[in-house]
């Protein structure tokens, strides 16, 4: 009389790849990993708006422990899906790919490996990049007319939209240099989103040798391009201007 297979035994062999959850199954065991996951980009803007330098995010892929069950492994790739190129090394020469993400946004990089089998594997690294801004005046003279500082929530390859932007812009009523002759301003913060429309504005008044800082956050904002204008309203009187604008994205992995 012959031994029924246990249900249990019999219900796996019928759902094969049940076990294991999501790790692919092949000839090609491909272990890469990625330092640098999630970061800023850092931009630097100066008097009428103009870029003085922009940061990135390197990334590095790591294939070390990647191999197969059914011939050598021969190249290592990366398609970073930030519309950078497809990148491909010989796994005999390099067990790493590099790789800068330029503009903020949350990329999901393609990561895989081919051996000389013709067999492929490849997984999904989610890579988070936040922007830093910062537009400050801060010459010793000052400015009776601060620029205009404008930045985009919109990136053309990001999986997901921008979760949010931070706003910090503090405004020094800087001492005249002839003594006697001070006089409080007026200073007036307004964020313009993507539709020319106000999505939050401040005014107050800054006496002679103060400050103040305006704070603005914005949760889900429209995509595209926004705009902070710094309106000062007095006579004979010169502020500096301090600017930090924070782009954010959700950092949950893919």
């Amino acid at each position: 009389m012959r031994t029924p297979i246990p249900l249990l035994i019999t219900a796996l062999l019928l759902l094969p790849g049940c076990i294991g959850g999501d790790e692919e199954v092949g000839p090609i065991a491909l272990k890469v990993s990625a330092d640098n996951i999630e970061g800023h980009i850092e931009v630097v803007k100066g008097t009428n708006d103009q870029v003085i330098s922009s940061s990135e995010i390197e990334v590095i892929f790591d294939f070390t422990d990647t191999f197969s069950g059914d011939g050598a492994v021969q190249t290592y790739w990366l398609e970073p899906s930030d519309g950078g190129l497809r990148q491909e090394v010989n796994a005999a020469d390099t067990n790493t790919i590099t790789h800068q993400f330029l503009q903020h946004g949350v990329y999901d990089a393609l990561a895989g490996a081919n051996d000389s089998a013709g067999n492929s594997a490849s997984k999904t690294i989610r890579i988070t990049v936040h922007m830093i801004l910062f537009l400050n005046e801060s010459s010793a003279a000052g400015t009776a007319d601060p620029s205009d500082v404008t930045w985009s929530t919109e990136s053309e390859f990001s999986v997901t939209p921008a979760i949010e932007i931070n706003l910090l812009s503090r405004v020094v009523n800087i001492d005249n240099i002839i003594p006697f002759d001070s006089e409080p301003v007026d200073v007036t913060w307004t964020a313009i989103d993507p539709d020319a429309e106000s999505a939050g504005t401040m005014t107050t008044q800054i006496q002679e040798g103060e400050e103040y800082t305006w704070t603005f956050e914005n949760p889900d904002p429209k995509l595209g391009d926004w705009v902070l204008q710094i309106n000062v309203e007095a006579e004979d009187e010169n502020v500096q201007t301090y600017t930090e604008i924070h782009v954010m994205y959700s950092a949950n992995n893919a």
